[in-house]
């Protein structure tokens, strides 16, 4: 009540006290939940080395732009369809999942230093992932692209450095056949010849 001694309206949409979400603590796993969560990340790095080896495999003999462009949407797709699985949960499910805090454990492995920034996703997607896969394009191309090209530029054009075909190839060759391997070859008829009379 105010000094007139009127009641004051009450505003709806006055704030009313924050309350802070509920925290979820998890302190242990179960042994079933245990071999669920180990049954599940052996699938995802069968799949994640499939992906790996198939993908890159189909990136990397992809001689068209279009198509190239969409072979990696459809990796991307694969990549990311459980994230559109849990989009498809309900809010609440959603929301009681991410207030669970992260489980803490004591790991071998290096955070801090040189190596512990190698293991950050920040350095592997700004250094490592654009060197790996530059050093994958070039071991593709050395190693499979060039000896294709140069067996296609010698079956069908008859040029290049190792083509036998080749102009540069057949004259040594005929010289070769005319000065040496004919006439060793009409000796050894020859010789048969008496060797029978």
């Amino acid at each position: 009540m105010d000094t007139s001694g009127k009641d004051l309206p009450i505003d709806a949409e006055a704030p009313t006290e924050m309350v802070e979400p509920t925290k979820y603590r998890i302190t242990g796993l179960s042994r079933a939940h245990r071999a669920v969560v180990t049954a599940v990340f052996i699938l995802r790095v069968f799949v994640c080395l499939v992906l790996t080896q198939f993908g890159t495999r189909f990136l990397l003999v992809e001689m068209d732009y279009l198509n190239l462009v969409l072979n990696s949407l459809a990796l991307t797709f694969i990549l990311t369809i459980d994230n559109m699985l849990y989009d498809l949960l309900k809010d609440h499910e959603k929301e009681e999942m991410d207030s669970a805090l992260d489980l803490e454990f004591e790991s071998c492995l290096p955070n801090s230093g040189f190596w512990g920034y190698a293991l950050e996703k920040e350095c592997w997607g700004l250094l490592l992932a654009p060197i790996l896969s530059v050093c994958l394009v070039l071991w593709f191309q050395v190693h499979f692209k060039n000896p294709v090209l140069s067996i296609l530029e010698c079956a069908c054009l008859s040029q290049g450095s190792n083509c036998m075909e080749s102009m540069s190839h057949q004259s040594q060759w005929w010289s070769s056949y005319w000065s040496k391997t004919l006439p060793a070859v009409m000796h050894q008829i020859e010789a048969l010849r008496l060797s029978q009379a």
